[in-house]
């Protein structure tokens, strides 16, 4: 949140008001009823068209009614593209994230499998475009629990696609 300096950040979490972990980050609490592209385009001309960050945490995505998944597609599909917004959506699970969602996302970061969830690495592999025995390789760089593999659909110039903790190069075994 530190590294880039947002002109205002937006918290839409599936706990509401039951939860504390964004307060330490100023931030307007909103939701997928009222956060419409209307909302995004007001938010982004109070903001002068700065960038603007959403952090979307603990949602239970499937549950959505009709209007609020609009909105969300809307969210991922135009408000990050036309108005100088970055969503950052947190799952515990790749499959919580629909699959429409899932392929609007140009980065991803992945904690390896602690307790279960390593039947779901075929998936996330095939979902991602790659094997496998790479993402388990990939997983298997990770030198503690915090370290994510890092996939970038468009990296920059000199930055590999996939990432271990964000900072070191991987490359997939299957391609030496």
């Amino acid at each position: 949140l530190y590294s880039r300096p947002f002109a205002a950040v937006y918290v839409i979490h599936g706990a509401g008001a039951f939860t504390k972990e964004w307060q330490k980050v100023k931030h307007t609490q909103t939701n997928f009823k009222e956060a419409n592209k209307d909302f995004w385009a007001a938010q982004s001309k109070k903001h002068g068209g700065l960038p603007l960050l959403i952090i979307c945490d603990d949602m239970n995505w499937q549950d959505l009614n009709p209007k609020e998944r609009s909105n969300v597609y809307a969210m991922v599909q135009f408000v990050c593209t036309h108005f100088n917004a970055t969503a950052i959506m947190c799952c515990h699970s790749w499959v919580g994230l629909t699959a429409r969602m899932r392929r609007a996302c140009n980065v991803v970061a992945l904690w390896p499998p602690t307790l279960g969830g390593a039947d779901q690495t075929s998936y996330i592999a095939r979902s991602l475009g790659i094997g496998k025995a790479d993402l388990d390789a990939a997983f298997r760089e990770c030198k503690t629990k915090y370290e994510a593999v890092v996939f970038h659909t468009d990296p920059p110039p000199g930055r590999s696609t996939i990432m271990i903790d964000w900072s070191r190069p991987f490359e997939m075994p299957s391609q030496d």
